[in-house]
């Protein structure tokens, strides 16, 4: 008997210019079953797709240094979950290349939730 029968098919690689519809898809609907009640109804059905499909292709495509990253979390090939990181903030006298980095976005699709792809 194998122990790992029914793993998840999950993987991480680097997003690249097209993952911006996923990647923005997966946010909303990360956001609307998250914050529905804090947020509501209303202020949740008002949040632009395609603006925040806008701000991800620049993430992706012109990152604001070579610190900050996009990566995307896969269900085979298809993207059910991202996370964005950047350079730790650095006092003005350490290294610009300091090691290490921040969260500074993480979402995964709500269907996929707890099966490995955060």
């Amino acid at each position: 008997m194998a122990l790992f029968s029914e793993q998840a098919d999950v993987s991480v690689r680097p997003a690249v210019q097209g993952d911006e519809l996923a990647i923005a898809a997966t946010q909303l609907a990360a956001w609307r079953d998250a914050h529905r009640t804090a947020l509501g109804e209303t202020v949740l059905a008002s949040l632009d797709g395609a603006a925040f499909a806008e701000r991800w292709a620049v993430a992706i495509t012109a990152p604001p240094s070579r610190g900050h990253r996009v990566l995307v979390a896969c269900e085979g090939a298809q993207v059910v979950g991202f996370v964005a990181v950047g350079p730790l903030p650095t006092p003005e006298d350490s290294p610009l290349d300091a090691p290490g980095g921040e969260i500074l976005a993480l979402e995964v699709a709500p269907r996929v939730q707890r099966a490995g792809h955060g």
